[in-house]
């Protein structure tokens, strides 16, 4: 079992002393066994401490370095080589121009010592085309060079003729091979065995041919399937397909002439053993890839993923800062004395690899049930969508097998020992998560769910990743995305609270006003004046006359007269007096209620101004201030508590004036002196009788007449009539204010829901900033965090309140397409468009046209049995329909309109790309939802990003997700079906032959269907 596919330094461009320009004593100069075996020991032990996973030896001309190195290693005792050494050879090329290029060919490890020779022969010289040998480097050397070229190198004619080391020495560096030769010499081993390494802006490299003398030349070479080598870290960018800032001007162009990406590294190009491993600039190249050929080619299929020239790739360094948040391998045993008979998981060590694992396998053959039992020890909550280890399959409550299996995870580090449990215990409610799983039916669950109408669990896993993208210090101490919503538009809820009490007022007046100033009201008014004055006419036409007064015959009947004068003058003061007081009682007690109504209100509104003290108290502290320094507010009630003392006096002494029964009060007296009054005039007879009579009865009449015309306080009265009549245009003026009134009010109330939404478009802002950032999700899906204003919910809430069976709103289908008509027509986002729509349905729930006619509607008639007026136009201008819609969107489409794979999309960009936990996550079959130009257009790359920060483990049956996400390692399940029920697992890196064939099989079934991915395949 191994971790598949891990980063390691490579250092592909080193010389041993079999090269003519080594810096020290070479191979040739050895002068016994003995000092030959000690250089290639001291090669060994300096390649051990460069630290490298894989060097590749460079030695000009030659392969004699690697193949003295293969016979020393191959001996009993020598020092064991740590790293794997490539084969590789250095030439200069013919090229156009004087310039003679440098160019490398690495090949295979595994080619046997014959077939590096071989390759070697193939190479033919300029100039002859003879082989590359020693010997015809040497004939080539005294056939080719001038004097002139001699005299350059330092060697004479006559040595270069009589020494064959120095001949040898000034052919190599001199001696061109044809791009021909190397050409063939590739195509015969083939690109499994065999591949060029280019330098570009190093040595002698690509860069120095000039582009625009030799177009062609430069770009067949560009263009060629090669390792390039590279010093400049902008250009090294642009071969590995990546576009930066100091790349951009010339990246697009430069993929054209290189076709696609390509690997680009940075040799140490040592030519002595302390220099192994010293990277120019001290940046060495890291390669995440077995130290193999095979390894190799996959780290030149993805450049980018596989490639690092730094310090540390960041993963490793990711990795070496969070310890704790990486698998290291999962142990699977059965336990001491378990009944289960099955063998199952029994011995099971597999060890992860750090970024994304592959879990593949035919169906029924342990996918799933790996994933569980690292969803069990990683303590996930979601154990109840389990697919094996559940309750239906391995926890069965008559035979369960988990109890028999003990499992545990080993992190790279962690605080405490691995743990061995049952894998039939239950996550703890105390536990942490360590693991983000996702089974199946969990995925699925929240890819259908809107079907039943629940969007409850996608929304919240939606919101948990948002909120993980808002600052732990912009939180304010909320604990959930929705909790800090409610937090920042709490002072906007208040205001919306206010300004629709606001509204329920004047909407309350204006009903009142509509039932005094409509034409009917008007109708009625004007008829109550005109029976009034006819009732006036009638009563002043029955004014009792009174005659002369006679004269008394006698002295009493004088007497009698006048006490009867004198009482009828005491009556009527006493009733004047008594009116006075009982107009001053009413008006203090009204006075007083409107003291009551004061401190009520001044009570409630210290409340509030408490309440809100409390709060902005602490969010001044976090500023340095206190309260006091920026608001300071008083409350006085002494001048309206003295001011209702003193009414309550007032009162109290009308009352006591009014008091009947009592001594000395007004009814009292006014009984009193209305009984002296009757004995007085039972005392007159006759004449004098009838008088008084007559004028008792003129008193009664002028007492009716009073009261029928009135004053205009008194609503029955003439006046009151009549002022009712007249103030009508008055009336309806204030009713038009009130309703351009409540119009402001409604846009003030959508002016709420715009705060509200700036708010929510805040929150959302970091997560839509990173989502911008991914081509792939803004191009394929367009993904967008929409916070939209709603108005739908009218058009089925309104008929809450209205029969559909008078005015304008008749039949069931007729009154939905009417409403929805008056909803579509406006724009009701902006404030014309709300001021219009407004005015429209107001219109048509007031009016209706029936023959061509408009006819006023009497709102009673339209609303239903349990609603009144003022609950319809609270509903109506308090915009209680409208709602603020946040959340996702793809396109132009809602989130819970979004068909399951759009949704499972979605879900995946979340928990991959924007989730900020970095906690190892485990996606079983995510792409079952998902159709094929989906996964590989969108979830490929989304996949790529994720394991760059976080251990990623998919089980799956998709090609395009084991095979195009480059998996660093695939781990292949199998079951054995002889009862045993063993599971096994084989492990490695999808490089690796055996489990290339096994991606081929189960994935696809057949070879051929992975032709179109064939630069990822061997």
């Amino acid at each position: 079992m191994n971790q598949g596919a891990t980063w390691g330094k490579w250092d592909l461009h080193i010389h041993t002393p079999a090269s003519y320009q080594w810096s020290g004593k070479r191979l040739r100069d050895a002068a016994t066994a003995a000092d030959r075996d000690d250089l290639l020991k001291q090669v060994v032990a300096g390649i051990n401490d460069s630290g490298c996973a894989a060097v590749a030896v460079m030695d000009y001309w030659t392969f004699d370095g690697v193949l003295a190195l293969r016979e020393y290693l191959g001996r009993p005792g020598a020092t064991k080589c740590k790293a794997t050494l490539f084969p590789g050879i250095e030439l200069r090329m013919v090229s156009p121009g004087s310039f003679r290029l440098n160019m490398h060919v690495l090949l295979n490890p595994e080619l046997p010592d014959d077939k590096l020779n071989a390759f070697k022969t193939q190479l033919k010289l300029s100039m002859g085309g003879k082989p590359l040998t020693d010997s015809y480097l040497v004939e080539w050397a005294r056939q080719n060079l001038s004097d002139e070229r001699l005299s350059t190198l330092g060697i004479s004619r006559a040595i270069l003729n009589s020494d064959e080391a120095a001949a040898l020495q000034a052919g190599s560096k001199c001696a061109e091979v044809t791009a021909e030769s190397v050409g063939e010499a590739l195509r015969t081993f083939g690109e499994r065995d065999a591949i060029l390494f280019v330098p570009f802006d190093t040595s002698d490299g690509v860069n120095k041919i000039r582009f625009r003398e030799h177009y062609s030349f430069p770009r067949e070479v560009l263009a060629m399937e090669a390792v390039f080598e590279v010093a400049n870290q902008a250009t090294r960018s642009a071969f590995n397909g990546v576009k930066t800032a100091d790349n951009d001007s010339f990246f697009n162009d430069f993929q054209a002439a290189i076709k696609h990406p390509k690997l680009a590294v940075r040799g140490s190009d040592a030519h002595r053993v302390a220099d192994y491993g010293k990277f120019h600039g001290g940046n060495p190249t890291w390669i995440k890839a077995l130290p193999t050929f095979a390894g190799l080619l996959q780290a030149c299929r993805e450049p980018a993923n596989r490639s690092h020239v730094g310090a540390l790739p960041p993963k490793v360094d990711f990795v070496q800062k969070n310890p704790q948040l990486f698998i290291k391998n999962v142990q699977v045993r059965k336990r001491a004395g378990a009944p289960e008979p099955g063998a199952w998981f029994d011995n099971t060590t597999l060890p992860l690899n750090q970024d994304l694992v592959a879990l593949i396998g035919r169906k029924g053959s342990g996918k799933s049930a790996l994933a569980d039992v690292i969803g069990v020890l990683g303590d996930t909550p979601n154990e109840r969508y389990f697919s094996f280890l559940s309750d239906q399959r391995f926890r069965l409550a008559k035979d369960n097998k988990a109890s028999s299996f003990e499992a545990q995870l080993e992190w790279i580090k962690d605080s405490k020992d691995p743990e061995w449990r049952a894998l039939s215990d239950s996550r703890s409610s105390s536990s942490v998560p360590r693991v983000k799983y996702l089974p199946q039916r969990y995925f699925e669950e929240l890819c259908n769910d809107h079907v039943k109408g629940d969007d409850r669990l996608l929304q919240g896993e939606l919101r948990a990743v948002i909120f993980s993208h808002i600052p732990v210090s912009e939180r304010d101490g909320a604990d959930s995305l929705d909790e800090l919503i409610a937090l920042r538009t709490d002072v906007i809820e208040r205001e919306a609270l206010a300004i629709r009490a606001d509204l329920k007022a004047k909407n309350a007046r204006i009903i009142q006003l509509i039932e005094h100033v409509d034409q009917p009201a008007q109708d009625r008014a004007r008829e109550s004046v005109r029976l009034s004055l006819i009732g006036l006419h009638a009563l002043r036409d029955k004014r009792p006359a009174v005659p002369p007064a006679p004269q008394a015959d006698d002295e009493p009947a004088k007497v009698a007269a006048a006490a009867i004068a004198d009482l009828n003058a005491r009556i009527a003061a006493v009733e004047t007096q008594q009116t006075a007081a009982q107009t001053e009682a009413d008006l203090q007690r009204t006075r007083i209620r409107a003291i009551d109504d004061v401190l009520q209100r001044v009570a409630a509104l210290q409340k509030v101004l408490e309440d809100s003290k409390a709060d902005l108290s602490k969010r001044l502290t976090v500023l340095g201030l206190k309260l006091e320094d920026v608001i300071q507010l008083t409350v006085n009630t002494v001048s309206l508590s003295e001011l209702q003392t003193a009414s309550k006096a007032k009162l109290s002494e009308q009352e006591a004036l009014l008091q009947p029964d009592v001594e000395g009060t007004h009814p009292t007296q006014l009984a009193k002196f209305k009984a002296e009054l009757a004995t007085e005039q039972s005392k007159l007879d006759g004449p004098m009788k009838a008088h008084q009579e007559a004028l008792f009865a003129l008193r009664v009449w002028e007492e009716e007449w009073a009261a029928a015309t009135g004053a205009a306080d008194k609503e029955e009265s003439f006046r009151g009539k009549w002022h009712r009549l007249k103030n009508i245009p008055a009336l309806r003026a204030e009713l038009v204010q009130l309703r351009k009134q409540r119009v402001q009010l409604s846009l003030a109330i959508l002016g709420t829901l715009r705060k509200r939404g700036d708010v929510l478009k805040s929150l959302f802002a970091p997560v839509q900033a990173l989502v911008d950032d991914e081509p792939q999700i803004r191009e394929a899906l367009g993904v967008q965090f929409s916070v939209r204003l709603s108005f739908d919910a009218f058009v089925a809430r309104l008929f809450d309140f209205i029969k559909q069976s008078a005015g304008s709103f008749v039949g069931f289908e007729e009154s939905k397409a009417l409403a929805s008509k008056l909803l579509a027509a406006h724009d009701l986002t902006t404030d014309a468009g709300l001021t219009a729509f407004l005015a429209d349905v107001d219109d048509a729930l007031t009016f209706t046209v029936r023959g061509g006619q408009r006819r006023a509607v009497a709102t009673a008639t339209i609303l239903k049995s349990d609603r009144t007026a003022a609950q319809l136009y609270d509903f109506l201008f308090g915009l209680e329909y409208a709602g603020l819609s946040y959340g996702l969107m793809l396109g132009s489409v809602e989130l819970e309109r979004l068909s399951p794979g759009q949704r499972g999309a979605l879900l995946l960009i979340f928990y991959l790309l924007v989730d900020l936990d970095r906690i190892p996550i485990i996606l079983d079959q995510p792409e079952e939802n998902l159709d094929n130009e989906t996964v590989y257009n969108l979830l490929v790359g989304v996949i790529t990003r994720a394991k760059q920060h976080r251990q990623v483990v998919v089980v799956t049956h998709n090609a395009n997700l084991a095979v195009a996400c480059d998996a660093e390692q695939v781990i292949v399940c199998s079951m054995e079906r002889d009862g045993s029920n063993k599971i096994s697992y084989e492990a490695g890196a999808i490089e690796e032959l055996n489990l290339n064939q096994s991606v081929v099989n189960i994935l696809e079934g057949t070879k051929p269907a992975f032709e179109n991915r064939r630069r990822k395949y061997v």
